[in-house]
Protein backbone atom coordinates (compact mmCIF):
# COMPACT_ATOMS: atom_id res chain seq x y z
CA UNK A 1 0.00 0.00 0.00
CA UNK A 2 1.36 3.43 -0.76
CA UNK A 3 1.63 5.62 1.99
CA UNK A 4 0.68 9.39 0.85
CA UNK A 5 3.18 12.32 2.22
CA UNK A 6 1.21 14.80 4.01
CA UNK A 7 1.93 18.18 1.50
CA UNK A 8 2.48 21.55 3.44
CA UNK A 9 2.19 24.87 1.38
CA UNK A 10 5.21 27.13 1.74
CA UNK A 11 5.06 30.72 2.49
CA UNK A 12 5.03 33.14 -0.54
CA UNK A 13 6.30 36.09 -0.68
CA UNK A 14 6.67 38.79 -3.37
CA UNK A 15 7.79 42.38 -2.77
CA UNK A 16 7.05 44.81 -5.65
CA UNK A 17 7.59 48.46 -5.12
CA UNK A 18 6.18 49.93 -2.26
CA UNK A 19 4.31 46.71 -0.75
CA UNK A 20 5.18 43.56 0.57
CA UNK A 21 2.81 40.68 -0.16
CA UNK A 22 2.34 37.09 1.45
CA UNK A 23 0.43 34.00 0.61
CA UNK A 24 0.05 31.44 3.16
CA UNK A 25 -2.53 28.94 3.42
CA UNK A 26 -4.70 30.38 0.71
CA UNK A 27 -4.83 34.10 2.29
CA UNK A 28 -3.46 36.78 0.74
CA UNK A 29 -2.13 39.82 3.08
CA UNK A 30 -0.84 43.03 1.18
CA UNK A 31 1.09 45.96 3.13
CA UNK A 32 2.67 49.15 2.60
CA UNK A 33 6.50 49.21 2.74
CA UNK A 34 7.28 51.85 3.46
CA UNK A 35 4.18 53.29 5.21
CA UNK A 36 4.22 56.95 3.89
CA UNK A 37 4.48 56.49 0.43
CA UNK A 38 1.14 56.43 -1.32
CA UNK A 39 -0.09 53.49 -3.05
CA UNK A 40 -1.89 52.55 -6.64
CA UNK A 41 -3.13 49.00 -5.79
CA UNK A 42 -5.21 46.94 -7.68
CA UNK A 43 -6.48 43.38 -7.33
CA UNK A 44 -7.62 41.93 -10.42
CA UNK A 45 -9.64 38.65 -10.38
CA UNK A 46 -9.94 36.31 -13.32
CA UNK A 47 -12.51 35.37 -15.34
CA UNK A 48 -11.18 32.54 -16.45
CA UNK A 49 -9.76 30.76 -13.45
CA UNK A 50 -10.52 33.21 -10.31
CA UNK A 51 -7.45 34.07 -9.80
CA UNK A 52 -5.89 37.03 -8.24
CA UNK A 53 -3.12 39.47 -9.91
CA UNK A 54 -2.15 42.36 -7.46
CA UNK A 55 -0.60 45.58 -9.24
CA UNK A 56 1.05 48.33 -7.76
CA UNK A 57 3.10 51.38 -10.17
CA UNK A 58 3.38 49.68 -12.45
CA UNK A 59 4.36 46.20 -11.15
CA UNK A 60 2.74 43.07 -10.89
CA UNK A 61 2.67 40.20 -9.05
CA UNK A 62 0.48 36.56 -9.22
CA UNK A 63 -1.93 35.32 -9.74
CA UNK A 64 -2.71 34.04 -6.07
CA UNK A 65 -5.54 31.35 -6.14
CA UNK A 66 -7.13 32.44 -2.69
CA UNK A 67 -8.97 30.34 -1.39
CA UNK A 68 -9.73 32.30 2.38
CA UNK A 69 -9.47 36.16 3.39
CA UNK A 70 -7.46 38.96 1.41
CA UNK A 71 -6.28 41.60 3.85
CA UNK A 72 -4.68 44.96 2.66
CA UNK A 73 -2.97 47.46 5.17
CA UNK A 74 -2.02 50.51 2.84
CA UNK A 75 0.08 53.69 3.44
CA UNK A 76 -0.53 56.71 5.60
CA UNK A 77 -0.25 59.21 2.24
CA UNK A 78 -3.26 59.14 0.05
CA UNK A 79 -3.55 56.13 -1.30
CA UNK A 80 -6.32 54.77 -3.93
CA UNK A 81 -7.22 50.60 -3.74
CA UNK A 82 -9.28 48.89 -6.76
CA UNK A 83 -10.77 45.46 -5.82
CA UNK A 84 -11.83 44.11 -9.23
CA UNK A 85 -14.06 41.22 -9.16
CA UNK A 86 -14.91 38.77 -11.47
CA UNK A 87 -17.35 35.75 -11.19
CA UNK A 88 -16.93 34.46 -14.39
CA UNK A 89 -19.30 33.14 -17.16
CA UNK A 90 -20.19 30.43 -14.96
CA UNK A 91 -21.05 32.70 -11.56
CA UNK A 92 -18.97 30.09 -9.71
CA UNK A 93 -15.54 32.57 -8.37
CA UNK A 94 -15.05 34.88 -5.58
CA UNK A 95 -13.20 35.62 -2.33
CA UNK A 96 -14.52 32.74 -0.28
CA UNK A 97 -13.75 34.59 3.58
CA UNK A 98 -13.57 38.08 3.94
CA UNK A 99 -12.04 41.37 2.75
CA UNK A 100 -10.23 43.38 4.98
CA UNK A 101 -8.81 46.90 3.83
CA UNK A 102 -7.32 49.11 6.60
CA UNK A 103 -6.16 52.39 4.01
CA UNK A 104 -5.07 53.91 7.61
CA UNK A 105 -4.25 57.99 7.43
CA UNK A 106 -4.43 60.11 4.27
CA UNK A 107 -7.28 60.81 1.54
CA UNK A 108 -7.96 57.69 0.43
CA UNK A 109 -10.38 56.32 -2.74
CA UNK A 110 -11.49 52.44 -1.77
CA UNK A 111 -13.43 51.42 -5.39
CA UNK A 112 -14.93 47.67 -5.43
CA UNK A 113 -16.58 46.67 -8.09
CA UNK A 114 -17.86 43.77 -9.97
CA UNK A 115 -17.09 42.77 -14.20
CA UNK A 116 -19.25 44.66 -16.37
CA UNK A 117 -20.45 41.38 -17.57
CA UNK A 118 -20.08 38.81 -14.77
CA UNK A 119 -20.18 40.84 -12.04
CA UNK A 120 -18.63 39.91 -8.64
CA UNK A 121 -18.49 38.26 -4.90
CA UNK A 122 -17.43 38.68 -1.70
CA UNK A 123 -18.73 35.18 0.45
CA UNK A 124 -17.83 36.94 3.46
CA UNK A 125 -17.52 39.68 5.34
CA UNK A 126 -16.36 43.51 4.17
CA UNK A 127 -14.24 45.18 6.87
CA UNK A 128 -12.70 48.82 6.34
CA UNK A 129 -10.97 51.31 8.19
CA UNK A 130 -9.73 54.24 6.50
CA UNK A 131 -8.17 56.56 8.81
CA UNK A 132 -7.80 60.04 9.47
CA UNK A 133 -8.14 62.93 6.05
CA UNK A 134 -11.39 62.87 3.51
CA UNK A 135 -11.63 59.21 2.38
CA UNK A 136 -14.13 57.82 -0.10
CA UNK A 137 -15.67 54.33 -0.79
CA UNK A 138 -17.31 53.28 -3.42
CA UNK A 139 -19.25 49.82 -3.70
CA UNK A 140 -20.61 49.25 -7.19
CA UNK A 141 -21.89 46.13 -9.52
CA UNK A 142 -20.18 47.80 -12.56
CA UNK A 143 -22.88 47.22 -14.91
CA UNK A 144 -23.83 43.20 -12.95
CA UNK A 145 -24.63 42.14 -9.74
CA UNK A 146 -21.81 42.93 -6.68
CA UNK A 147 -23.03 40.36 -4.36
CA UNK A 148 -21.42 40.30 -0.41
CA UNK A 149 -22.12 37.15 1.68
CA UNK A 150 -21.80 38.88 5.01
CA UNK A 151 -21.88 42.62 6.17
CA UNK A 152 -20.12 45.64 5.67
CA UNK A 153 -18.60 47.65 8.22
CA UNK A 154 -16.61 50.99 7.98
CA UNK A 155 -15.04 52.76 10.27
CA UNK A 156 -13.89 56.34 8.79
CA UNK A 157 -12.71 58.14 11.67
CA UNK A 158 -12.48 61.75 11.12
CA UNK A 159 -12.56 63.74 7.80
CA UNK A 160 -15.24 64.44 5.04
CA UNK A 161 -15.59 60.75 4.52
CA UNK A 162 -17.84 59.16 1.43
CA UNK A 163 -19.72 55.84 1.11
CA UNK A 164 -21.32 55.15 -2.23
CA UNK A 165 -22.99 51.62 -2.69
CA UNK A 166 -25.00 51.32 -6.01
CA UNK A 167 -24.82 54.77 -6.19
CA UNK A 168 -23.62 55.70 -9.58
CA UNK A 169 -25.24 55.52 -12.97
CA UNK A 170 -24.06 52.15 -14.20
CA UNK A 171 -24.25 50.77 -11.01
CA UNK A 172 -26.22 47.85 -11.18
CA UNK A 173 -27.65 45.76 -8.31
CA UNK A 174 -26.09 45.42 -5.29
CA UNK A 175 -27.04 42.68 -2.40
CA UNK A 176 -25.30 41.87 1.03
CA UNK A 177 -26.21 38.83 3.00
CA UNK A 178 -26.26 40.88 5.92
CA UNK A 179 -26.28 44.53 7.62
CA UNK A 180 -24.48 47.72 6.89
CA UNK A 181 -22.85 49.59 9.63
CA UNK A 182 -20.89 52.88 9.02
CA UNK A 183 -19.06 55.12 11.71
CA UNK A 184 -18.69 58.24 10.86
CA UNK A 185 -19.52 58.30 7.37
CA UNK A 186 -20.31 62.14 7.14
CA UNK A 187 -21.56 61.37 2.82
CA UNK A 188 -23.72 58.18 2.60
CA UNK A 189 -25.32 57.16 -0.78
CA UNK A 190 -27.25 53.63 -0.89
CA UNK A 191 -29.28 52.75 -4.17
CA UNK A 192 -29.38 56.06 -5.85
CA UNK A 193 -28.44 54.50 -9.17
CA UNK A 194 -29.56 52.80 -11.69
CA UNK A 195 -30.43 49.22 -10.41
CA UNK A 196 -31.91 48.66 -6.52
CA UNK A 197 -29.81 47.46 -3.77
CA UNK A 198 -31.35 44.59 -1.35
CA UNK A 199 -29.30 44.75 2.06
CA UNK A 200 -30.03 41.54 3.88
CA UNK A 201 -30.20 43.03 7.40
CA UNK A 202 -30.03 46.57 9.44
CA UNK A 203 -28.70 50.01 7.88
CA UNK A 204 -26.92 51.39 11.05
CA UNK A 205 -25.14 55.15 10.78
CA UNK A 206 -23.43 56.63 13.64
CA UNK A 207 -22.21 60.52 13.49
CA UNK A 208 -22.40 61.19 16.86
CA UNK A 209 -18.82 61.79 17.11
CA UNK A 210 -18.67 64.23 14.01
CA UNK A 211 -18.47 67.66 15.67
CA UNK A 212 -18.75 70.71 13.64
CA UNK A 213 -19.21 68.40 10.33
CA UNK A 214 -22.36 68.25 8.42
CA UNK A 215 -23.99 65.20 7.23
CA UNK A 216 -25.99 63.50 4.50
CA UNK A 217 -27.42 60.27 3.84
CA UNK A 218 -29.57 59.53 0.86
CA UNK A 219 -31.52 56.01 0.86
CA UNK A 220 -32.64 54.66 -2.41
CA UNK A 221 -34.89 57.30 -5.14
CA UNK A 222 -37.48 58.99 -4.12
CA UNK A 223 -40.06 58.32 -7.10
CA UNK A 224 -39.37 54.16 -5.83
CA UNK A 225 -39.97 53.05 -2.86
CA UNK A 226 -38.36 49.48 -4.44
CA UNK A 227 -35.26 50.79 -5.39
CA UNK A 228 -33.39 50.67 -1.73
CA UNK A 229 -34.85 47.28 0.24
CA UNK A 230 -32.76 47.04 3.95
CA UNK A 231 -34.30 43.51 5.27
CA UNK A 232 -33.45 44.64 9.27
CA UNK A 233 -34.28 48.30 10.84
CA UNK A 234 -32.96 51.74 9.51
CA UNK A 235 -30.77 53.36 12.57
CA UNK A 236 -29.39 56.65 12.54
CA UNK A 237 -27.42 58.79 14.73
CA UNK A 238 -26.46 62.66 13.86
CA UNK A 239 -23.97 64.96 14.67
CA UNK A 240 -23.85 68.58 16.07
CA UNK A 241 -24.39 70.34 12.88
CA UNK A 242 -26.77 69.48 10.10
CA UNK A 243 -27.96 66.38 9.35
CA UNK A 244 -30.00 65.50 6.25
CA UNK A 245 -31.68 62.28 5.66
CA UNK A 246 -33.57 61.16 2.88
CA UNK A 247 -35.09 57.20 3.18
CA UNK A 248 -36.61 56.19 0.23
CA UNK A 249 -37.22 52.96 -0.15
CA UNK A 250 -38.58 49.56 1.57
CA UNK A 251 -37.50 49.02 5.72
CA UNK A 252 -39.18 45.57 6.22
CA UNK A 253 -37.81 45.68 9.58
CA UNK A 254 -37.02 42.74 12.09
CA UNK A 255 -40.29 41.99 14.08
CA UNK A 256 -40.02 43.68 17.64
CA UNK A 257 -37.61 45.97 16.54
CA UNK A 258 -37.52 50.03 15.42
CA UNK A 259 -36.16 52.14 13.19
CA UNK A 260 -35.05 54.47 15.60
CA UNK A 261 -33.31 58.16 13.68
CA UNK A 262 -31.36 60.63 15.94
CA UNK A 263 -30.75 63.64 14.47
CA UNK A 264 -28.84 65.10 16.79
CA UNK A 265 -28.58 68.92 17.50
CA UNK A 266 -28.49 71.78 14.44
CA UNK A 267 -30.91 72.32 12.01
CA UNK A 268 -31.58 68.84 10.67
CA UNK A 269 -33.91 67.72 7.43
CA UNK A 270 -35.77 64.16 7.61
CA UNK A 271 -37.63 63.05 4.11
CA UNK A 272 -39.11 60.11 3.92
CA UNK A 273 -40.81 58.46 1.31
CA UNK A 274 -40.49 54.47 2.42
CA UNK A 275 -42.63 51.46 3.26
CA UNK A 276 -41.25 50.70 7.22
CA UNK A 277 -41.90 47.59 8.62
CA UNK A 278 -43.34 46.05 5.62
CA UNK A 279 -43.13 42.61 7.19
CA UNK A 280 -43.52 43.09 10.89
CA UNK A 281 -45.30 45.86 13.56
CA UNK A 282 -42.21 47.79 13.74
CA UNK A 283 -42.13 51.67 14.97
CA UNK A 284 -40.67 54.50 13.23
CA UNK A 285 -38.93 56.44 16.34
CA UNK A 286 -37.30 60.19 15.66
CA UNK A 287 -35.40 62.23 18.04
CA UNK A 288 -34.36 66.21 17.41
CA UNK A 289 -32.48 68.41 19.12
CA UNK A 290 -32.65 72.16 19.97
CA UNK A 291 -32.14 73.10 16.46
CA UNK A 292 -35.12 73.72 13.55
CA UNK A 293 -36.03 70.57 12.64
CA UNK A 294 -37.65 69.99 9.26
CA UNK A 295 -39.42 66.41 8.96
CA UNK A 296 -41.86 65.56 5.97
CA UNK A 297 -43.32 62.36 4.74
CA UNK A 298 -44.23 62.03 1.17
CA UNK A 299 -47.15 60.39 -0.82
CA UNK A 300 -45.95 56.77 -0.74
CA UNK A 301 -44.59 56.22 3.03
CA UNK A 302 -46.74 53.50 4.96
CA UNK A 303 -45.57 52.78 8.30
CA UNK A 304 -46.29 49.64 10.17
CA UNK A 305 -46.95 50.45 13.44
CA UNK A 306 -46.37 53.44 15.59
CA UNK A 307 -45.04 56.84 14.86
CA UNK A 308 -43.07 58.46 17.67
CA UNK A 309 -41.57 62.23 17.08
CA UNK A 310 -40.06 64.05 20.07
CA UNK A 311 -38.42 67.12 18.27
CA UNK A 312 -37.63 69.34 21.20
CA UNK A 313 -37.28 73.43 20.88
CA UNK A 314 -37.12 75.46 17.85
CA UNK A 315 -39.61 76.33 15.24
CA UNK A 316 -39.67 73.33 13.24
CA UNK A 317 -40.91 72.59 9.89
CA UNK A 318 -43.59 70.16 8.86
CA UNK A 319 -44.05 68.46 5.84
CA UNK A 320 -47.37 65.70 6.35
CA UNK A 321 -49.77 67.22 3.56
CA UNK A 322 -49.30 63.76 1.59
CA UNK A 323 -51.56 60.62 1.48
CA UNK A 324 -49.36 58.75 3.57
CA UNK A 325 -50.73 56.17 6.25
CA UNK A 326 -49.55 55.05 9.59
CA UNK A 327 -51.39 52.03 10.83
CA UNK A 328 -50.85 52.34 14.53
CA UNK A 329 -50.57 55.83 16.41
CA UNK A 330 -48.94 59.20 15.52
CA UNK A 331 -47.85 60.76 18.29
CA UNK A 332 -45.65 64.20 17.83
CA UNK A 333 -43.95 66.23 20.94
CA UNK A 334 -42.15 69.47 20.25
CA UNK A 335 -40.72 71.57 22.35
CA UNK A 336 -41.02 75.18 22.75
CA UNK A 337 -41.50 77.34 19.27
CA UNK A 338 -43.64 78.25 16.49
CA UNK A 339 -44.86 74.51 14.91
CA UNK A 340 -46.95 74.97 11.95
CA UNK A 341 -48.00 71.61 11.19
CA UNK A 342 -49.28 73.21 7.86
CA UNK A 343 -52.36 70.61 5.99
CA UNK A 344 -52.23 66.93 7.71
CA UNK A 345 -53.86 64.80 5.04
CA UNK A 346 -52.10 61.36 6.81
CA UNK A 347 -54.04 58.49 7.60
CA UNK A 348 -54.00 56.88 10.77
CA UNK A 349 -55.11 53.43 11.83
CA UNK A 350 -54.76 54.80 15.50
CA UNK A 351 -54.02 57.44 17.63
CA UNK A 352 -53.52 60.98 16.42
CA UNK A 353 -51.74 62.89 19.62
CA UNK A 354 -50.21 66.03 19.33
CA UNK A 355 -48.43 68.22 21.64
CA UNK A 356 -46.64 71.39 20.36
CA UNK A 357 -45.68 72.79 23.15
CA UNK A 358 -45.52 76.72 24.05
CA UNK A 359 -45.81 79.31 20.78
CA UNK A 360 -47.84 80.23 18.17
CA UNK A 361 -48.92 76.84 16.63
CA UNK A 362 -50.81 76.02 13.67
CA UNK A 363 -52.44 72.59 11.97
CA UNK A 364 -55.33 71.88 9.44
CA UNK A 365 -56.56 68.36 9.67
CA UNK A 366 -57.98 68.18 5.90
CA UNK A 367 -58.07 66.25 2.68
CA UNK A 368 -56.00 66.04 0.23
CA UNK A 369 -55.43 64.89 -3.28
CA UNK A 370 -52.10 64.33 -4.46
CA UNK A 371 -49.71 64.73 -7.57
CA UNK A 372 -51.04 61.43 -8.87
CA UNK A 373 -54.74 62.75 -8.59
CA UNK A 374 -55.28 60.28 -5.23
CA UNK A 375 -57.53 62.00 -2.77
CA UNK A 376 -57.28 60.83 0.82
CA UNK A 377 -59.13 62.52 4.01
CA UNK A 378 -56.97 62.63 7.37
CA UNK A 379 -58.07 60.25 9.90
CA UNK A 380 -57.70 58.76 12.74
CA UNK A 381 -59.40 56.80 15.94
CA UNK A 382 -59.11 59.58 18.52
CA UNK A 383 -57.55 62.80 18.04
CA UNK A 384 -55.63 64.58 20.94
CA UNK A 385 -53.90 68.02 20.71
CA UNK A 386 -52.53 69.97 23.59
CA UNK A 387 -51.37 73.35 23.16
CA UNK A 388 -49.14 75.88 25.68
CA UNK A 389 -48.47 79.36 25.85
CA UNK A 390 -49.50 80.65 22.98
CA UNK A 391 -51.69 81.54 19.66
CA UNK A 392 -52.83 78.44 18.60
CA UNK A 393 -55.23 77.97 15.03
CA UNK A 394 -56.91 74.11 14.63
CA UNK A 395 -58.55 73.85 11.17
CA UNK A 396 -60.69 70.67 10.98
CA UNK A 397 -61.30 70.33 7.31
CA UNK A 398 -62.13 66.57 7.00
CA UNK A 399 -64.76 64.29 5.88
CA UNK A 400 -67.43 62.75 7.78
CA UNK A 401 -66.00 60.61 10.25
CA UNK A 402 -62.57 61.23 9.86
CA UNK A 403 -62.09 60.69 13.70
CA UNK A 404 -63.30 57.76 14.73
CA UNK A 405 -63.97 58.23 18.27
CA UNK A 406 -63.05 61.04 20.28
CA UNK A 407 -61.55 65.08 19.95
CA UNK A 408 -59.71 66.34 22.72
CA UNK A 409 -58.37 69.48 22.46
CA UNK A 410 -56.75 71.62 25.25
CA UNK A 411 -55.66 75.37 23.86
CA UNK A 412 -54.43 76.41 27.01
CA UNK A 413 -53.24 80.23 27.50
CA UNK A 414 -52.93 82.35 24.28
CA UNK A 415 -55.80 83.71 21.62
CA UNK A 416 -56.56 80.34 20.13
CA UNK A 417 -58.66 79.64 17.45
CA UNK A 418 -60.46 76.32 16.56
CA UNK A 419 -62.46 76.62 13.32
CA UNK A 420 -64.57 73.07 12.35
CA UNK A 421 -66.92 75.04 9.68
CA UNK A 422 -64.93 73.88 6.89
CA UNK A 423 -65.81 70.10 7.54
CA UNK A 424 -68.13 68.72 5.78
CA UNK A 425 -71.86 69.53 6.18
CA UNK A 426 -73.00 66.44 7.69
CA UNK A 427 -69.15 65.80 9.88
CA UNK A 428 -69.45 65.97 13.82
CA UNK A 429 -67.05 65.47 16.34
CA UNK A 430 -67.85 63.73 19.86
CA UNK A 431 -65.13 64.93 22.46
CA UNK A 432 -64.02 67.88 23.99
CA UNK A 433 -62.76 71.74 23.91
CA UNK A 434 -60.66 72.93 26.66
CA UNK A 435 -60.08 76.90 25.93
CA UNK A 436 -57.56 77.52 29.10
CA UNK A 437 -58.08 79.09 32.02
CA UNK A 438 -56.94 82.37 30.68
CA UNK A 439 -57.87 86.10 29.93
CA UNK A 440 -56.65 86.22 26.13
CA UNK A 441 -59.85 85.61 23.92
CA UNK A 442 -60.27 82.46 22.09
CA UNK A 443 -62.47 82.06 19.05
CA UNK A 444 -64.14 78.55 18.88
CA UNK A 445 -66.33 78.52 15.69
CA UNK A 446 -68.22 74.87 14.52
CA UNK A 447 -71.54 73.89 12.73
CA UNK A 448 -74.55 73.51 14.62
CA UNK A 449 -74.35 69.97 14.28
CA UNK A 450 -71.74 69.62 16.67
CA UNK A 451 -73.58 71.51 19.51
CA UNK A 452 -75.31 68.37 21.04
CA UNK A 453 -71.83 66.47 21.04
CA UNK A 454 -69.00 68.33 21.81
CA UNK A 455 -67.98 69.77 25.06
CA UNK A 456 -66.40 73.03 25.43
CA UNK A 457 -65.27 74.21 28.86
CA UNK A 458 -63.37 76.92 30.11
CA UNK A 459 -65.25 79.56 28.51
CA UNK A 460 -64.60 83.10 29.41
CA UNK A 461 -66.12 86.42 29.19
CA UNK A 462 -63.59 86.97 26.52
CA UNK A 463 -63.65 83.96 24.52
CA UNK A 464 -66.34 83.79 21.94
CA UNK A 465 -68.16 80.28 20.69
CA UNK A 466 -70.10 79.82 17.84
CA UNK A 467 -72.14 77.62 16.13
CA UNK A 468 -73.02 78.01 11.98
Amino acid sequence: MTRQRPNLEGLTERIVPAISLKFVSGNLTICAVPANVANNLTLTQSATDGKFTVTDGGQSAGPYNVRGNITIISSNAGDTINIELNRGAAGGFAIPGFLSINSRNGADTINITGDATNGGRISGNVILATGFANDTVTMSGGGDLLSIGGAISANFDSGLDTFNMGSTANSSSVITGKGVSLYRANSVNIGNGTDPVTINGSVCIDNTLDYGLTNATNVGIISSITQARIAGNFVYNGGTQTDTINLFGTVQAAPGKNSVINMGQGTNTLNINADIGAASASDLIVTGGSGIDDVAFNDDTVISNDVIFSLGNGANLYGFNSTFAVNGDFILNAGNGDDNLGIFAGAIGGNLTLSLGNGDNGFTFASLTNTTGAAQSASCHDFTYTGGDGDDTIIYDADSGAVENMLTVYLNSGSDVFDGTQSATDSYLLGYIALGLDVDPDNVIFRSALAGVTDIEEIFPNDTVTAV
